[in-house]
């Protein structure tokens, strides 16, 4: 028995130390790396920014007023209609867009208005890559007019019958919110500046539209 107990104890002994060796092997062959000085630590990767579409296409549907009127005051007007865009994001901070809107005063057999408005813009994104990134824009419009129209003035009835093409800059704000991180919704608001309007042509040399837009990425 004693013979027995002196065996165990030897091997209890020698496996203790069989383990601290082990220990200590794996101790010194798993060291921390240590940073060196002299050598940069390596950068840590970001995840991409879901909201950057620097490169990609996007395409836009719009629908909301344009407002204008005649010489005077007289006859404003703030005619509905619906439009279509399609641009290319620069950068994160640069957008360029056409846009073409059909706006008319009645929809119907007696409409008196129709404007067509094209628009070339450039945007720029002064809080970009995130949710909600307000803008400003400028660019250049030329619409297509269909009028037929009248209105009373100081002298009584004036009518207005034309049908040409008005260009001139137009400047603008606008603010966009993505819903995801390739749909968008759009509230902007522009003023247009024409620059070849008549002498005898009554109309405001300027319009005003506000838009609401819905935006997809691709």
């Amino acid at each position: 028995p004693m013979l027995t107990s002196v065996a165990c104890l030897v091997a209890a002994f020698s496996l203790g130390a069989s383990e601290a060796q082990a220990v200590d092997f794996d101790l010194h062959h798993r060291r921390p790396k240590v940073h060196r000085p002299g050598r940069r630590p390596p950068a840590k990767k970001r995840a991409p920014n879901v909201f950057d579409h620097s490169n990609d296409w996007v395409v836009s549907l719009n629908g909301g007023s344009y407002l204008s009127g005649y010489d005077g005051g007289y006859g404003s007007y703030a005619d509905f209609g619906v439009g279509l865009g399609v641009g290319f994001r620069v950068s994160p901070e640069l957008a360029l867009e056409v846009n073409w809107a059909y706006h008319d005063d009645e929809f119907s057999d007696e409409t008196e208005r129709i404007s067509r408005p094209l628009q070339a813009s450039a945007e720029w994104h002064f809080v970009p890559l995130r949710r909600v990134s307000p803008y400003v824009l400028g660019g250049l419009t030329f619409t297509s007019r269909t009028y037929d129209d009248y209105y009373k003035g100081d002298d009584g009835r004036v009518n207005v019958n034309t049908s040409d093409v008005l260009f001139g800059p137009h400047a603008g704000i606008g603010v966009e919110f993505m819903v995801t991180p390739d749909v968008s919704l759009t509230a902007e608001g522009k003023y247009t500046s024409y620059l070849n309007v008549e002498r005898d042509d009554p109309s405001t040399p300027g319009a005003a539209q506000g838009m609401l837009g819905i935006s997809y990425y691709f």
